[in-house]
């Protein structure tokens, strides 16, 4: 099995980074931003960003079939049967959709991570491909959202707003596109703006927390899954100086969240006891990290661990 995992992961690595690719998703961010900035004034470039409806619960049991039998008769009659290889399964059925929209235009950045596509080329050419998606997309059980799907470049020659060129629904951001929780723009506001909004929602879990009046299940969720998880992905792929606002709106509110489990709001919290939860565990803190703290090292640690992968992504740029 881990054999059959291998080759699979090999014969995707190409275009497709969301099965056994470590960093995957904050790769293509990475890389879409790094291709940004260094040809944001080509007015002739296109960026699309694919969105399919359902595309897990849609996606064509016989094509899946079919290239499973193809690329890995091994383990047919298993996933014939039944098998938990969601993600690299969907990944099998959609990759004759990915070749087929490389291999007949020529796209400087091309990258998956399952469902979400990012492509960016000559409009014209991106434009083309969007055809290729939305027309044989069904066949794989692939049915196109276009409401979803965006076309962005913050600069442009006025061939990306020729009539027929994109479908009419299609939207057009002008600022910058969200792209797996994390924004792909040359606009602060825009990247500050999403960062403050996830800070926001992970701000009001936490208040919903006393609603368990249960201190110690509290404290384990905001250790687990309400604290700085929450913020991890955006720590990771935004430059720190966006997340300023971000990382301040959270602190406060982790900060009020530990205070009212300890002393319900009340006095004798103050800084240093702040500062002795933010401490590992094995240092006799709550292991509850401060943004503050690891926002740097993690936007650090995500370029460094992903920087052979987006080499490999912008390889034709």
């Amino acid at each position: 099995m881990k054999m059959v995992g291998k080759e699979m992961t090999q014969y995707l690595g190409d275009f497709q980074f969301g099965v056994g690719t470590p960093n995957g998703a904050e790769a293509v961010l990475h890389s879409a931003n790094r291709f940004l900035n260094s040809f944001h004034a080509d007015g002739s470039l296109a960026m699309l960003t694919v969105d399919f409806s359902n595309a897990f619960n849609m996606v064509d049991r016989t094509a899946l079939l079919l290239e499973v039998h193809h690329h890995c008769p091994s383990i047919y009659l298993w996933v014939h049967r039944e098998t938990p290889l969601g993600p690299l399964l969907f990944a099998l059925a959609l990759h004759p959709l990915v070749l087929r929209v490389q291999n007949d235009y020529n796209l400087p950045f091309h990258a998956w991570y399952l469902d979400d596509g990012t492509i960016i080329g000559g409009a014209n050419e991106v434009a083309k491909a969007l055809d290729i998606i939305s027309s044989e997309g069904p066949s794989l059980g692939l049915q196109l959202n276009i409401k979803k799907t965006e076309v962005f470049w913050p600069a442009f020659n006025g061939v990306k707003v020729k009539d027929g060129l994109f479908p009419s629904g299609i939207g057009r951001p002008e600022r910058g596109v969200k792209l797996f929780g994390g924004g792909v723009s040359r606009d602060p506001y825009f990247i500050k703006e999403l960062a403050r909004r996830r800070a926001s929602r992970a701000v009001d879990l936490m208040k919903l927390s006393p609603c368990l009046r249960d201190p110690q299940s509290e404290l384990l969720l905001l250790r687990s899954c309400m604290g700085v998880a929450k913020l991890l992905f955006g720590l990771r792929t935004c430059h720190p100086h966006m997340m300023d606002d971000a990382v301040s709106c959270f602190d406060k509110g982790l900060r009020e969240a530990i205070e009212d489990i300890f002393v319900c709001g009340g006095p004798f919290f103050g800084d240093l006891q702040w500062r002795l939860a933010s401490l590992p565990m094995r240092l006799g803190g709550l292991g509850l990290l401060s943004a503050h703290d690891v926002g740097v090292y993690a936007f650090v640690a995500s370029r460094a661990q992903s920087w052979k992968l987006q080499n490999h992504i912008l390889r034709n740029s």
